[in-house]
C-alpha cells in the first residue's frame, strides 16, 4: 500500500486484534486506489493469521486473485440505464449473507462504486450494517463522500486516499515496469494518482483529451465557447469522464504552479481566484450531470465560467 503507511498499519492491528471496524467507506478519486485498499482490508477480514493479511495463505492468494467466496461484490448491473446501484441488488446481497459462508469464518463485502447507490437502495443496506453477521466487514467504495447519507456514513470507519508524493509516484510507477525519468511527469499530468498515471500513459485518446481541455483555457470568445462546447456535446459517457478527469488534473496543475510561483505565477488571464471559481463550477457540473441533466446542458455553465475566464 503507498500511502499513508501510518494508517494501514494502524487498520492492520485492528485486524489482528478483532477491534476493527465492521464497515469502511473509502473516498478518492478514480485511479487513487480504492479498490486495491478494499482488497487489502478484505484479505486482513478473512485472513487467520497472525499477522494479517499474510499474502500467503489461500485465503488471501483467492481475495487478490478476485476467487474468494466469501469475499462478495456488489456493483451497479450491466442492464442498468443510470447506472446506479438499486433497491434489487441490496436484497440480493441481504439475500447471500443470510447463507453460511464457505470458509466457515467471515464474510467481505465490496461495493463497488457505492456512491451511485440510490437513496432507497442506501436506506435498505442501512439495517444490514446495524446488524451484520458475525465476522462480516463492509467495504464501501465512493468517489464522492457526500454521495453517501449521513446515516451510512456515521457507521463506517472513514479512509480518505489522496494524491501520492512524488516520491511514492515513483515507487509505484517502478514497482508496475515504468521507467523512473517518467515519473515526474506523470506525476503532474495524473495530479499523484498511481492508476490514473498508470491510464494517461501513452494513452492516444488522453492526449486527444488533454488537448481539448486545454484549450477552453485559451480563451477565443464567445463563437469559440460554443465551437467548443458543441464539440463536448458530442461526448459518449467514457468520454464524458475522460474530460472531467483531464480537466480537473489540468485545474489542479495551474492550482499548484500558482501556489509555488505566488505573486509571480503568470497565466492567460487567470488568476488564482479564478482558477478555484472554475474548480468549483467543474464539481458543480458533475453534480448537475449526477441528477439526470443532459450532459451540454451540465456543463455549459462550466464553459462560460472557463471562457469569461
Amino acid at each position: 500500500m503507498l500511502g499513508q503507511p501510518a494508517l494501514w498499519k494502524a487498520l492492520q492491528r485492528g485486524f489482528e486484534s478483532g477491534k476493527a471496524a465492521h464497515a469502511f467507506l473509502l473516498v478518492g478519486q478514480r485511479g487513487s486506489g480504492k479498490s486495491t485498499a478494499a482488497r487489502f482490508l478484505a484479505a486482513a477480514a478473512l485472513c487467520r493469521a497472525a499477522a494479517r493479511p499474510c499474502g500467503e495463505c489461500e485465503s488471501c492468494r483467492r481475495v487478490l486473485s478476485g476467487t474468494n467466496p466469501d469475499l462478495i461484490e456488489m456493483k451497479a448491473p450491466d442492464t442498468s440505464k443510470s447506472g446506479s446501484i438499486g433497491v434489487d441488488e441490496v436484497r440480493e446481497l441481504t439475500r447471500e449473507l443470510s447463507e453460511k459462508p464457505f470458509g466457515g469464518g467471515g464474510r467481505a463485502v465490496l461495493v463497488q462504486g457505492a456512491h451511485r447507490m440510490t437513496p432507497a437502495a442506501q436506506n435498505a443496506l442501512l439495517k444490514t450494517l446495524e446488524e451484520p453477521g458475525a465476522g462480516t466487514v463492509f467495504l464501501l467504495l465512493a468517489e464522492q463522500e457526500e454521495a453517501m447519507l449521513p446515516t451510512i456514513r456515521s457507521r463506517c470507519r472513514l479512509v480518505r486516499l489522496g494524491r501520492l508524493s512524488l516520491e511514492e509516484m515513483r515507487r509505484g510507477l517502478l514497482a508496475r515496469g515504468v521507467p523512473e525519468a517518467e515519473a515526474e511527469a506523470l506525476y503532474d499530468r495524473s495530479d499523484g494518482i498511481l492508476g490514473r498515471a498508470l491510464e494517461i500513459r501513452g494513452n492516444e485518446e488522453v492526449q486527444k483529451m488533454e488537448a481539448f481541455c486545454a484549450s477552453l483555457l485559451g480563451g477565443g470568445g464567445e463563437k469559440a465557447m460554443i465551437a467548443r462546447l458543441y464539440e463536448a456535446a458530442k461526448f459518449e459517457k467514457p468520454e464524458q469522464a475522460l474530460f472531467f478527469d483531464r480537466l480537473e488534473a489540468l485545474l489542479r496543475q495551474e492550482l499548484t504552479r500558482a501556489e509555488r510561483q505566488g505573486e509571480s505565477y503568470a497565466s492567460p488571464g487567470f488568476t488564482s481566484l479564478a482558477l478555484h471559481s472554475m474548480m468549483k463550477e467543474m464539481l458543480l457540473a458533475k453534480k448537475r450531470l449526477s441528477s439526470n441533466v443532459s450532459f451540454a446542458s451540465a456543463i455549459e455553465p462550466l464553459f462560460w465560467r472557463l471562457f469569461g475566464g
